[in-house]
C-alpha cells in the first residue's frame, strides 16, 4: 500500500526489528506521532492504521479484540465496543493488503488477525483461510525470534493462536504453536520469577486438540520437577505451591494418586519448616514502661503464618489429603494468641488551617435551604466531562491501561 505513512511504519519495523516492550502498543505510540507530522496521508488510511494498534486482545475467542476499556450501561451490561463500531469494510481490505506486504512478523499478526476476527463485518466478500494461516504463522514466528522483550505478553497470543489452529484443523500449524509455547519457556523461564515458568504446562496440558508427543510430554514435567528441587533450595513457598500442584495435576490425569499425594505432601513439609524457621527469627513485640508496644519483626508474624496454614488445608482438600486436618488446625490455634500482641491503635493527625475551610465552606452556607441543597448536588456530582478527560490523560500517561487490560 503505497502512503507515506504505512512506509514510515516499514521502514521503522523491517523484518530484523526486535525488542517490543509492550507488543503492538510500541507501534501504536510511533503511529500517533507519524500521524502528527503526517500531511499527506489521508484520514482514512491514518484512522486505519491508528485502529489497527489501538484494539487490546482481550484472550477470548468470541471478542478478542477489543477496546482497553469496556463501558457498560446502567444495568451493567457491556456497550458495543467504540472501536468496533468504527470498523468499515474498506479498513479491513486495507489491513489485508498491509498483511500482505509488512514483513515484520509481530505487525503481520495483527493486521491479518484483524481481517480473520473482523471478517462478518465485510458482508459479501468470503475471507480466504490463508488470512488465518499467515496469522498463524506469523505468531510461531514471533515467537520463535523473540521480537518482545517479555514472553509473559506472547504466551496469551499464543493460546488464542493454539486454539484458532485446533478449531481450523490446522495440523502443521498447532505443532507449530506447541514446539513455540515449550521452546520460548526454555528460554525465559527464571525460577524466582513467577508466569515465567509454567506456562507450557498450562496452555498444552489437559487442552481439547493438543497432543503432545512423549518427548514432549516428558521435557515439560520434567523441567517442572527440576525446578521443584530449586525452588526449595530458594525457599520459594508459593513458587514451591505452584510447581508442585501442576506435578500433581499431571500425576492425577494419569492415574498415579499415590504420586499426586506425594507431591502435596512435600508441600506440606515444606511449609511447616519454613513456618518453624520463621517462628524461630520471629521476636515478638515489646511493651515499655511508658506502656507503648514496640513491634520488632522477624521473617513473618502471626497472621502470615495463620494465613499460610489455612492455604495449605485448602491445597490438602483440592487433592482430597483430610487426614491432617487437625494438626492444621491445631497450629492455626496455637498462633491465634500471637495475634494479639500486633492489635494497637493507629492515629494520624491532619491539620487543615480554618481560613482554608471556611473557604469552602463559607458559599454552601448562603441563600434558602433549596439553594444551599442544589450547591451540594452540583459541587459532588461527578462531571461527565471532567471525568472522560482524565481517562484521556491516565491512558496517554500509563502505558499499561491501552497496552491490554479489560474492565467489565
Amino acid at each position: 500500500m503505497n502512503n507515506s505513512l504505512s512506509i514510515k511504519i516499514d521502514q521503522q519495523y523491517t523484518k530484523d526489528t526486535k525488542g517490543f516492550a509492550f507488543g503492538e502498543y510500541d507501534v501504536h505510540k510511533f503511529i500517533v506521532e507519524a500521524c502528527q507530522n503526517d500531511t499527506e496521508t489521508s484520514d482514512e488510511i491514518k484512522s486505519a492504521e491508528w485502529l489497527a494498534f489501538t484494539f487490546a486482545e482481550n484472550h477470548n475467542q468470541e471478542n478478542y479484540y477489543c477496546c482497553a476499556l469496556q463501558k457498560v450501561d446502567e444495568d451493567g451490561n457491556p456497550i458495543e465496543d467504540e472501536l468496533v463500531s468504527q470498523i468499515t469494510p474498506e479498513m479491513i481490505d486495507y489491513w489485508e493488503v498491509r498483511g500482505d506486504e509488512c514483513e515484520n512478523p509481530l505487525l503481520k499478526a495483527r493486521y491479518l488477525g484483524l481481517v480473520w476476527h473482523f471478517k462478518k463485518l465485510r458482508p459479501g466478500k468470503k475471507t480466504d483461510i490463508k488470512i488465518a494461516q499467515g496469522f498463524l504463522d506469523a505468531l510461531i514466528e514471533a515467537a520463535n525470534g523473540d521480537y518482545c522483550l517479555e514472553a509473559l505478553t506472547v504466551y496469551p497470543n499464543l493460546g488464542h493462536g493454539l486454539s484458532l489452529a485446533i478449531s481450523l484443523k490446522q495440523t502443521e500449524r498447532v505443532n507449530g504453536l506447541i514446539t513455540a509455547v515449550i521452546d520460548l519457556e526454555k528460554r525465559h523461564a527464571e525460577d524466582d520469577k513467577a508466569g515465567t515458568w509454567g506456562q507450557a504446562f498450562d496452555l498444552l496440558f489437559d487442552k481439547r486438540g493438543v497432543v503432545l508427543t512423549t518427548e514432549q510430554e516428558q521435557s515439560v514435567i520434567s523441567d517442572l520437577e527440576s525446578r521443584l528441587d530449586r525452588l526449595e533450595a530458594l525457599k520459594d513457598t508459593r513458587g514451591f505451591e505452584s510447581c508442585a500442584k501442576r506435578i500433581a495435576k499431571y500425576h492425577l490425569k494419569n492415574n498415579r494418586p499415590d504420586d499426586c499425594r506425594n507431591v502435596i505432601l512435600k508441600v506440606g513439609d515444606f511449609v511447616r519448616k519454613q513456618l518453624e524457621v520463621d517462628r524461630k527469627a520471629y521476636v515478638e513485640c515489646t511493651v515499655g514502661e511508658d506502656g507503648v508496644k514496640t513491634l520488632h519483626l522477624g521473617k513473618g508474624s502471626a497472621f502470615e503464618h495463620i494465613h499460610t496454614l489455612k492455604d495449605l488445608l485448602k491445597l490438602f482438600h483440592e487433592f482430597n489429603i483430610r487426614d491432617f486436618d487437625d494438626e492444621i488446625l491445631i497450629q492455626i490455634r496455637e498462633r491465634e494468641p500471637e495475634t494479639l500482641k500486633f492489635m494497637m491503635p493507629i492515629s494520624s493527625e491532619v491539620k487543615i488551617p480554618q481560613e482554608k475551610i471556611d473557604k469552602v465552606i463559607a458559599p454552601f452556607l448562603t441563600g434558602t435551604t433549596e439553594e444551599i441543597i442544589f450547591k451540594l448536588i452540583w459541587y459532588f456530582t461527578p462531571n461527565r466531562d471532567e471525568a472522560e478527560e482524565q481517562m484521556k490523560k491516565s491512558a496517554k500517561e500509563f502505558v499499561f491501561t491501552p497496552a491490554g487490560f479489560y474492565t467489565k
